[in-house]
């Protein structure tokens, strides 16, 4: 005969109960590492199709997505008109064709950010590469700090007369973060997390935690 949910709750409690404190503890911690996020419960604000249609609209004449929604938000004061790029982004991907799109987008001038000190951010990004087929996370404060340590080899090695670094002898870095925006972009790398949460609670969670349980209980 199959247990109910309320049975299987109060043997999860009794299991849990007969562990001794530590290992409550690890129960604690590996449950809250694996553990699914719950679902979001709050509601999409609608808006409506003349709203967005001035949106759009908007967009065509700033050829900006976060502008138009910073001049949205200025208009419409409410709080809960508030809007980001994103939802200017999704308006016009839905009301323009990619090609129209494009042809909007053309007009505006595109520069690219300009690189100093190539060199460096080449071998950093060498570093990264190793770092990540290793699966070592590498975290943004970790970045900035080995490009100073590059930076200061190369000007090192530039007093020392290698001439193909000179720059590195009188210039400057103190890997800011508009810098590091800009590396990343200019690299096109993303920023990832690793993580072992689930996506969605399993059909016998209970059952499987009432195994863990038995199983931690007999090794303790």
């Amino acid at each position: 005969m199959e247990i109910c949910h309320s049975d299987k709750i109060q043997k999860i409690l009794t299991l849990f109960n007969e562990l001794p404190d530590n290992a409550k503890h690890d129960v604690f911690r590996i449950l809250r590492t694996n553990m699914p996020i719950p679902p979001s419960t709050t509601k999409k604000r609608k808006f409506s199709d003349d709203f967005q249609t001035e949106a759009v609209t908007l967009w065509k004449s700033l050829r900006n997505y976060t502008l138009t929604a910073e001049k949205l938000n200025e208009k419409y004061s409410k709080e809960d008109m508030k809007i980001d790029e994103s939802y200017v982004r999704r308006w016009v991907k839905e009301q323009l064709s990619e090609e129209e799109i494009k042809a909007i987008l053309k007009k505006v001038k595109i520069t690219k950010s300009k690189q100093r000190f190539p060199e460096m951010e080449d071998e950093l990004m060498v570093w990264f590469k190793q770092e990540r087929n290793k699966k070592v996370t590498v975290t943004g404060k970790r970045m900035k700090e080995k490009a100073l340590e590059i930076f200061s080899d190369m000007k090192k090695r530039a007093e020392e007369g290698e001439k193909k670094l000179d720059k590195y002898k009188y210039g400057n870095f103190n890997g800011s973060n508009g810098w590091f925006r800009k590396f990343l972009k200019r690299k096109n790398v993303s920023r990832r997390i690793a993580t072992h949460i689930a996506s969605k609670m399993c059909e016998n969670y209970s059952d499987e935690i009432i195994k863990f349980l038995g199983r931690i209980k007999k090794l303790r």
